[in-house]
């Protein structure tokens, strides 16, 4: 294709012509330089685009925070300081957000899928917990926060210095730097896992520092946990054995009152056993009839005596088990509703519920119909632990600490536990036998 210059045309000043086979091109000067202008602008931008290493995600190119470089690592961490690693392998640092348009940019591009860590941190925790969050890993933290309703907080008295983005709601909350507990609408409360958000450059100076006093206040953390840990398990094996206890009280307390009765009586049980006066033919043959029917009497009363007391043995152990389970089931729930939550020491608390159905079972099969005292006291204690649980499921969602659609099932569940059952329909039954 050859180009060939035009004419001049007449009263076209600075108006050039230029053919390209069948092609013309009008361009003015002014209009020339214009164009060159944005073509540079565009080149700019593109090479600002590609400046961040392979694989991480630039900021928009309209962005009025300046450009960024993130990156997201594929894998998901439990504390602040493994983000710190993750970031650092790949030449970044966690990443702290500095506007409304930041913000929503890394909820919608970056936090789609997973929850992340942030680097910010609070440096000075003599303030409470809402207070002193003036350092973002790679210097000072900016003046923007996007912070949940009741964030940041110390949740159950463990000191929670380092903050993470909620993805559903693009909101902050405040966490434990070694993990712990992190709050969900479903499954409500889960251990933390979460990925890291990276920012590429360097930790600033000052965060080798405060390293060393978020480490000290993870080893705070770890030292609550273990000791309410071992608190609540001591509790729950104290209740888990008052049956035994109430049990060896009243049997020690029983011989102890026969010990100091049985003094006074010797001398009369000697005397009605002493040897009776010499009878007649007639009369000694009816003592002999008597003794032999007496004696009959006493094997059946003594084998009765001895079934019995193999069968409340049986059903005290039963009941025993089956009280024990229960205690020790409900200790990582109890814990968790009364914001001292124990799972980073001992698992999910849902895990430790398998052990209430055959709690229950055990308790139910331990009481017999004729027991009706036993009967009594097994309906009393589900009525109250349930009406207990209950009121504190009431308490919870009243509170804010649990959502509506949770807190009032299990307040249903409660109160038709507690309700006292429809009385069934009188029928003509014979006495209970007694048990052998």
């Amino acid at each position: 294709m050859r180009a060939t210059r035009a004419p001049r045309l007449p009263g076209a000043t600075g108006l050039h012509v230029v053919r390209c086979s069948n092609l013309a091109w009008y361009r003015r000067p002014t209009e020339r330089i214009g164009h060159g202008a944005r073509m540079l602008t565009a080149a700019l931008l593109l090479l600002a685009a590609t400046a961040c290493p392979i694989g991480w995600t630039p900021s928009p190119t309209s962005a009025t925070w300046g450009p960024r470089c993130y990156l997201v690592p594929p894998e998901r961490s439990t504390s602040i300081f493994r983000c710190v690693g993750l970031c650092e392998e790949r030449g970044g640092t966690p990443a702290c957000i500095g506007s409304a348009e930041e913000n929503a940019f890394v909820t919608t591009e970056l936090a789609a899928a997973h929850d992340l860590w942030l680097g910010l941190y609070q440096n000075e925790t003599g303030l409470g917990p809402a207070k002193g969050w003036g350092r973002c890993m790679a210097g000072d933290a900016p003046s923007f926060t996007n912070w949940h309703e009741g964030q940041p907080d110390d949740f159950g008295g463990y000191q929670q210095d380092c903050a993470w983005l909620e993805a559903a709601t693009g909101q902050w909350r405040s966490l434990a730097c070694d993990g712990g507990e992190r709050f969900e609408p479903r499954p409500w409360m889960r251990t933390a896992e979460l990925s890291c958000l990276c920012a590429h450059g360097n930790a600033s100076v000052a965060f080798a520092d405060d390293r060393k006093a978020l480490e000290a206040a993870s080893g705070y953390n770890q030292r609550l946990l273990t000791r309410l840990t071992a608190i609540s398990f001591s509790v729950a094996t104290a209740i888990a054995l008052l049956p035994s206890l109430l049990l060896l009280g009243r049997t020690g307390w029983r011989r102890l009152h026969r010990g100091a009765g049985a003094e006074p009586g010797a001398g009369l049980q000697g005397a009605t056993t002493s040897p009776p006066l010499p009878a007649r033919g007639s009369t000694l043959s009816t003592l002999l009839g008597a003794a032999s029917s007496a004696a009959v009497k006493g094997v059946l009363r003594a084998a009765r005596a001895s079934a019995a007391g193999r069968r409340l043995r049986v059903s005290f152990a039963m009941g025993q088990a089956g009280w024990a389970l229960l205690a020790v089931s409900f200790t990582p729930v109890i814990m968790f509703m009364t914001a001292r939550s124990i799972e980073a020491a001992v698992g999910d608390r849902s895990w430790w519920t398998i052990l209430a159905p055959p709690g229950n079972c055990l308790l139910l099969l331990a009481v017999f119909p004729i027991d009706t005292r036993a009967i009594r006291i097994v309906c009393a204690t589900f009525v109250i632990t349930y009406i207990g649980y209950g009121a504190l499921f009431i308490v919870l969602t009243i509170t804010g600490g649990l959502s509506y659609a949770r807190g009032f099932p299990f307040v249903g569940r409660g109160r038709d536990a507690a309700a006292p059952p429809t009385p069934p329909r009188r029928r003509r039954s014979s006495p209970p036998r007694p048990a052998y």
